[in-house]
């Protein structure tokens, strides 16, 4: 349960080949509830962030995938724990009832705190003092530093939590991962020492400092960073790397039930697709692109093998994108490219 604390608490803690200088901004790029997100942690042995500065290049298509997680923004009020944090706006979820709370604002995002709960023990911090995660808009040499403080219990144990932090956007330019290359990419270089001390009763115990630098890289649309690498260093249990990169859209990557099929021609598409179904159904169908941003939708569509519907993608740009559809029996999709 510590490890999946760890990640959200690091996960929300770091929630463009033109050289121009993208910006994250609340509309683009701050998570909302019915989000998921797909990550693919990799082996991190031997990876480095690159450059800093204007127009860089960082190369990350050769990782290995070691584990694939997702994270899914929920409503407060829908966990456990929605009553712990009023102010909190989403609630970010890896499963196992283990939860990270966020304040999200159209100015910034603040984590307000930690908990879980696991064989009838629940894990809680409140920060007295929240986290702040971004700033909108937040844009190419943009830097700001932050305190923070909580506090929990463990067992018989009080734990004081105190911590600071410090972003920077420290370089612009192109990321290439397995899901493809991105251009417009901004980098978010953070910084931050945390120390947690121990009391029993009013008697200090002992205190585990960890230190924290990570990169994460941003496109104007990516609500999660496209690409992830940290480095861990605890004063208990030593040093440790992790990296990750989101993959496609975990609620549209592959069929979840049966033998139906979804038909798309022509593919690679121009302004229009057509799409058959091997079965008579009535669904929802929603595009993604490559970051997991929707940018098509309808409701109550109904197919089947005889009836064919056309999809206007006039307003898309040319790229690599991902058609899902589903109701309460089946989930499908397809990825398709537009030229």
């Amino acid at each position: 349960m510590k490890k999946v604390l760890l990640f959200l608490s690091a996960f929300i803690f770091t929630l463009s080949q033109s050289f121009s200088q993208p910006t994250i901004t609340f509309a683009g790029n701050a998570p909302q509830v019915g989000d998921v997100f797909n990550l693919n942690f990799v082996d991190a042995d031997g990876l480095s962030e690159g450059a800093s500065g204007a127009g860089q290049t960082w190369n990350y298509s050769g990782v290995t995938v070691t584990e694939s997680n997702q994270t899914s923004v929920v409503a407060p009020s829908s966990t456990p724990f929605g009553g712990e944090f009023p102010d909190a706006d989403a609630a970010f979820s890896m499963g196992s009832n283990s939860y990270s709370f966020a304040e999200i604002t159209t100015s910034y995002m603040e984590n307000v705190g930690v908990a879980a709960e696991e064989s009838g023990f629940q894990f809680v911090i409140h920060y007295t003092d929240p986290v702040r995660v971004m700033n909108y808009p937040f844009n190419y040499g943009d830097s700001y530093s932050d305190t923070y403080r909580g506090s929990y219990t463990m067992q018989t144990m009080t734990v004081s939590q105190s911590g600071d932090k410090t972003f920077t956007a420290d370089a612009h330019g192109t990321l290439i991962t397995p899901e493809g290359t991105f251009n417009n990419i901004l980098r978010i270089k953070s910084n931050y020492t945390q120390v947690d001390s121990f009391f029993m009763g009013a008697m200090f115990l002992y205190a585990n400092t960890e230190t924290l630098e990570n990169y994460a890289w941003y496109s104007s649309s990516s609500k999660e960073p496209l690409f992830d690498l940290t480095y861990f260093t605890n004063s208990l249990t030593g040093t440790d790397t992790t990296a990750y990169y989101s993959g496609a859209p975990a609620y549209v990557t592959e069929p979840l039930n049966t033998g139906h099929s979804v038909h798309l021609y022509p593919v690679p598409a121009e302004d229009k697709i057509y799409l058959s179904f091997s079965a008579k159904q009535t669904v929802s169908l929603n595009i993604y692109d490559i970051s997991g941003r929707n940018v098509y939708s309808e409701e109550g569509l109904k197919l089947g093998p005889e009836k064919t519907e056309m999809l206007n993608l006039s307003k898309l740009t040319p790229g690599t994108y991902f058609i899902q559809i589903h109701n309460q029996k089946l989930t499908l999709c397809r990825k398709f490219l537009k030229k």
